[in-house]
């Protein structure tokens, strides 16, 4: 699931979850708790990256612009 990401993406991960940007986490609360009917996960390694959201059932990423972009 985590599609060959090393354990610096992990790290990177976490520190982005602790530092979300207003726009995340206003789509968070609408995409958490399979409100939706499927799991999302946020900030999500994958290969080289990592990813805002990620719904593996769906085989769906969402990247969020915000004011740091």
């Amino acid at each position: 699931m985590f599609l060959g990401a090393d354990g610096h993406l992990f790290e990177m991960a976490r520190q982005l979850r602790l530092h979300e940007t207003v726009a995340e986490k206003l789509l968070w609360s609408r995409l958490c708790n399979n409100q939706l009917g499927v799991k999302f996960r946020r900030q999500h390694p994958i290969y080289t990256y990592v990813v805002d959201f990620y719904c593996h059932s769906c085989s769906l990423v969402i990247e969020v612009d915000g004011s740091v972009h």
